[in-house]
């Protein structure tokens, strides 16, 4: 039974009888006078403000360096959503040997953000149709309440027992809100030795580990709240009561999930240059894990916070609904938790060699492994290499041709 566009509704009254045909006119020429998107803008939309601050430190002497840095964002945004981002970040490297250096660092991530006003086209698409004149508040700022089911059902059924099934757009949004939070520290530690010239070997940990939530407040005076009570509600006669199989009270919503990664890597890099040989090399390992726990997500019906209290539903009976006598389970069943570990290693080589830089050979060589589901255990450990080899032609002393400056021979 979705809701008819005001133009159609009159028509349908005058063919019923219920208007005039002269009544029916005055309306719809009242409703071509109307544009919404001037109350649109002034109720659901303002001019954005960022604020943003830092401070940055820096320091050390010849054996040791640090750095010490925060900002803080804000945001308002032209929907009237809002945001707001702190970072801090620490770092220090210390100068063990002449060759030998040890570098830490910190950092820290706190957001949070909040949704805003709806979408003009959300408001204004009424039956799958644009609603061009929908207005939102009256002349005197109240909200206009929209039907979303045909307001010949919502004025018969339940003869005033059931909460107010109007959707007041100037005020929902207000009501009916989801908020996100985020937390984020990364630690590192890095290692860097130069036992002589053209050796470099590196080491580096990594530990990361993030905290994410997401909570839907939804007060029992949101459109939302409202229409699930009502929904749900089983309209007694003249020996039963009426029942509230969704009790009243806001709904609130939330799902939290943790995320940690461990990271470690090697590396040994060779660089060095003899006569006219050039010889480069990289080998290194490295090894991950990331853990992904889902806590689940939970809704809550019934909600107060003043005193504290909430009420359980039951979310494994069908229940025969209002709209059209369809049956359905009471939404929001609470979701099971899981965890998942990704375990990946991969070994890596790669080596160069140049004559006169214009010669060249090259070889890499890699194996990657993983645990990750579905792959077929053959798979899960396969080498990687290739050889390859190139001249550079434009540098030989016999090469004079102007128009390509650059002329290079690969094969792979």
């Amino acid at each position: 039974m979705p809701a008819l566009t005001p133009v159609i509704s009159i028509l349908q009254q005058v063919k019923t009888g219920k208007l005039s045909e002269a009544e029916g006119n005055r309306q719809i020429e009242q409703l071509k006078t109307q544009n919404g998107i001037q109350q649109f803008n002034d109720l659901f939309r303002q001019t954005g403000v960022t604020q943003q601050y830092a401070l940055s430190l820096t320091g050390g002497s010849s054996y040791m360096s640090w750095l010490i840095s925060g900002n803080h964002n804000q945001a308002t945004n032209t929907d009237l959503s809002t945001s707001a981002r702190s970072n801090a970040r620490f770092e220090n490297t210390l100068k063990i040997l002449k060759n030998l250096s040890l570098s830490l660092a910190g950092f820290y991530t706190n957001s949070t953000s909040k949704t805003g006003a709806p979408e003009y086209t959300s408001l204004t698409m009424q039956a799958s149709r644009y609603v061009p004149y929908q207005l939102f508040t009256n002349q005197d700022g109240s909200p206009i309440g929209i039907p979303r089911y045909r307001k010949e059902f919502l004025d018969t059924i339940g003869s005033g027992r059931l909460l107010d099934w109007l959707y007041y757009p100037a005020d929902d949004f207000k009501q009916d809100y989801t908020k996100q939070h985020l937390q984020e520290l990364i630690g590192r530690a890095n290692i860097n030795w130069s036992p002589f010239d053209g050796l470099n070997a590196t080491a580096m940990y990594q530990y990361q580990k993030q905290w994410t939530s997401s909570e839907r407040w939804a007060s029992e005076e949101s459109y939302n709240t409202r229409d699930l009570i009502n929904r749900f509600t089983t309209l007694g006669t003249g020996t039963t009561p009426d029942v509230y199989n969704i009790p009243k009270g806001a709904i609130r919503t939330q799902s939290i999930s943790n995320l940690i990664s461990y990271n470690l890597r090697g590396q040994l890099d060779y660089k060095k240059t003899f006569g006219n040989h050039y010889v480069s090399v990289i080998t290194g390992a490295e090894m991950r894990e990331v853990e992904t726990i889902n806590a689940g997500n939970f809704t809550v019906y019934g909600y107060i916070e003043e005193p504290l209290s909430m009420a359980s539903v039951n979310h494994a009976t069908n229940y025969r609904t209002l709209i059209g006598g369809t049956v359905a389970r009471i939404p929001g069943t609470p979701g099971i938790g899981n965890r998942l570990t990704r375990r990946f290693v991969s070994l890596l080589s790669n080596a160069q060699y140049s004559y006169k830089s214009r010669y060249h050979i090259s070889g890499s060589w890699r194996r990657d492994a993983s645990n990750v589901f579905g792959a077929n255990t053959n798979d899960k450990w396969n080498p990687l290499w290739s050889v390859g080899g190139g001249w550079d032609i434009s540098k030989e002393k016999f090469y004079r041709w102007q128009a390509v400056s650059f002329l290079k021979l690969r094969l792979v």
